[in-house]
């Protein structure tokens, strides 16, 4: 039942932004300023909200798992992106299948979904989890990207490093390590705003997909390989490994549901960025489309699945 209300949610959510992208109700730099309201705001606040609880000493070893397990699955992903890589011959469409495969829509979608499935302490341990990934991410995208272009300094990919989000981990670790608790009137504050970045996310997501004509995705087939590789195999080998360890239930639940996330909502900005590629652009956008219609039936299938044999 879960599963399914998931999934109802996660498709009226984007469709009613791909639907209002598509009547363009909106200005054009709508999108740019609701992306930065989200990113700046509602999420930090979410963020410091969910990390806001009790220090345990108990559970510090716990957290250690969780980010080891980030950074394993990151290596592993990037070699099942590497083997992408080498099937579709390399090239832009190599280097998107590889940044594709390996990092997921971890904020505007999984936040999100976390906090659906698994409540408040859910999205507490998702955020550990997301930790090692806020960082690598900055420092990959610009490896992968940039080919014979002039790549980023060390110093500038570290400026990247500091976002709203990133900050907000850290203040709510320093809070929860220090054991401070935020005043209640606060953290009520803090909680509504934190709670628009579901709905919000999901439309945020819905309106960037309403540019790309569907007509035209069959001419990108090996965007297809993304979403092979992003929505459907890694989230089976992650079950499949993980399932004959003694991790703990929950986290391994979170790492499922992290690893059936569609692909990066960001990797089309890196491409530009980087790249500077119009097909390369173009073919982006449509594996973020598929990748992300896709995840709306297989996210709320793995969740199902995990209801059923960790009951």
């Amino acid at each position: 039942m879960l599963a399914l209300k998931l999934a109802c949610e996660i498709s009226l959510l984007v469709f009613l932004g791909f639907f209002l992208g598509k009547k363009k109700l909106f200005p054009d730099n709508f999108e740019a300023s609701l992306s930065k309201f989200i990113i700046n705001v509602s999420l930090p606040c979410l963020i410091v909200v969910s990390l806001n609880k009790p220090f345990d000493p108990s559970e510090l070893s716990g957290l250690a798992t969780l980010m080891i397990m980030s950074l394993a699955m990151t290596c592993a992903f990037f070699v099942l992106g590497q083997i992408g890589y080498t099937l579709v011959g390399g090239g832009s469409s190599g280097r998107l299948v590889r940044f594709g495969t390996t990092f997921c829509n971890y904020t505007y979608f999984g936040m999100p979904v976390m906090e659906a499935l698994y409540g408040s302490n859910g999205l507490f341990l998702y955020n550990i989890f997301s930790v090692p990934i806020r960082v690598v991410i900055y420092f990959f995208a610009s490896v992968n990207f940039s080919g014979s272009n002039e790549r980023k300094s060390f110093r500038e990919i570290l400026r990247l490093l500091i976002t709203a989000p990133t900050a907000a981990v850290v203040i709510g670790m320093v809070l929860y390590l220090c054991n401070i608790t935020l005043p209640d009137f606060l953290k009520e504050v803090m909680d509504s705003v934190g709670s628009t970045s579901s709905p919000l996310g999901m439309i945020l997501c819905g309106l960037s997909l309403s540019h790309i004509e569907i007509k035209n995705i069959f001419k990108f087939p090996k965007a297809f390989v993304i979403v092979l590789l992003r929505c459907i195999i890694a989230p089976v080998l992650t079950f499949g490994v993980l399932y004959f360890t003694n991790i703990d239930t929950e986290y391994i639940k979170i790492a499922v549901v992290y690893a059936a996330l569609p692909m990066a909502a960001m990797t089309t900005s890196y491409i530009i960025e980087y790249e500077k590629n119009e097909y390369a652009v173009r073919e982006s956008a449509v594996a973020l489309l598929v990748s992300t219609l896709v995840s709306i039936v297989t996210l709320p299938l793995f969740t199902f699945i995990l209801d059923k044999v960790f009951a």
